[in-house]
C-alpha cells in the first residue's frame, strides 16, 4: 500500500486495493459494510472509513463507527512517524507472544543502549475471536477480540441497539474498575462493547481473560441486583 498525501498525526491514509467485504452493508450501523455501532479504537488501529484504510495516529479519534481489522504492534508504532507521502507500507501478521517480546526487547534496548533483535514468523490466526465467555442466550455471550498487543475488546450480542447490552457493558466496566488490577490503564465503553487498554508486560492477555470470565460470572449471578447511578436534568425551552 502507498501512503496518501492527506496524512498527518491524526491518521496515515493508505492507497491500495478495494477490500472484498463479507457483507452488503452495516445493518443498523449504516449503509456501508465498514459501518459498525461505535466502539473504541486502539492506538495504531487500521481503520476502514469506507473502502480507504487509515492507520490512526496519536491525535486520531478514540472511538467511532468503522471496522478496524488490524492494529500496528506497539514496538512498531514509532515507524508511523517516519512515513511520508508516496512511501510504501506492507503489513505482516505476527503472533501476540512475539509482539509482546518485541516490545520488551525494545524497552530494554532503549534503557541499556544496546541493540537487540528477535526473529519472528508470520502468523495467521484461524479466527479473529481470541476467546469466548459462553452463555445460555446468544446475546449474553461475551466475545473477546484482540486490538493489537495492548488492547482487548469485549463484545456482547449482535449488531443491534440494545439498552440491556449497554447496561451490561457499564456493569462490567464498573466491576473491573473496582478490582484495581495491575496493568489496566483505561476502560472505554462503546454501544455494545468495552475496550480494555492494558500493559501486557504486567498482565497477560490470558490472565485478563481469566479476570473477565470471573467478572462475567459474578455479574450474571447478581444482574438483577445491579443499579446504575443516574440523574434527572431539567432543560428550559422557549415556546
Amino acid at each position: 500500500m502507498e501512503v496518501h498525501y492527506n496524512s498527518s498525526r491524526t491518521g496515515v491514509r493508505l492507497i491500495g486495493p478495494k477490500p472484498q467485504w463479507a457483507r452488503r452493508d452495516g445493518g443498523e450501523a449504516g449503509l456501508h459494510p465498514s459501518n459498525i455501532h461505535d466502539n473504541a479504537y486502539a492506538f495504531g488501529a487500521v481503520d476502514f472509513t469506507g473502502d480507504m484504510p487509515v492507520i490512526l495516529g496519536p491525535d486520531g479519534p478514540s472511538l467511532g463507527g468503522f471496522v478496524s481489522p488490524a492494529t500496528v504492534i506497539t514496538a512498531d508504532l514509532w515507524k508511523l512517524g517516519q512515513l511520508r507521502s508516496g512511501d510504501k507500507v506492507r503489513f505482516i501478521p505476527i503472533a501476540l507472544a512475539d509482539a509482546v517480546s518485541l516490545e520488551a526487547l525494545q524497552t530494554a534496548s532503549i534503557s541499556n543502549l544496546i541493540p537487540s533483535s528477535l526473529e519472528v514468523q508470520t502468523f495467521l490466526p484461524e479466527t479473529a475471536i481470541f476467546a469466548k465467555i459462553p452463555a445460555k442466550h446468544r446475546k449474553d455471550e461475551a466475545i473477546i477480540r484482540l486490538a493489537g498487543d495492548h488492547f482487548m475488546l469485549v463484545e456482547y450480542g449482535e449488531q443491534h441497539l440494545d439498552l440491556g447490552l449497554r447496561f451490561k457493558v457499564h456493569a462490567l466496566m464498573q466491576w473491573l474498575h473496582d478490582q484495581h488490577l495491575d496493568g489496566i490503564r483505561e476502560l472505554t465503553p462503546g454501544v455494545r462493547s468495552l475496550q480494555i487498554h492494558y500493559n501486557p508486560q504486567v498482565i497477560s492477555a490470558a490472565q485478563l481473560v481469566e479476570q473477565l470470565t470471573r467478572g462475567e460470572e459474578r455479574l450474571r449471578s447478581h444482574l438483577n441486583e445491579l443499579k446504575v447511578p443516574s440523574r434527572i436534568v431539567h432543560l428550559l425551552i422557549l415556546g
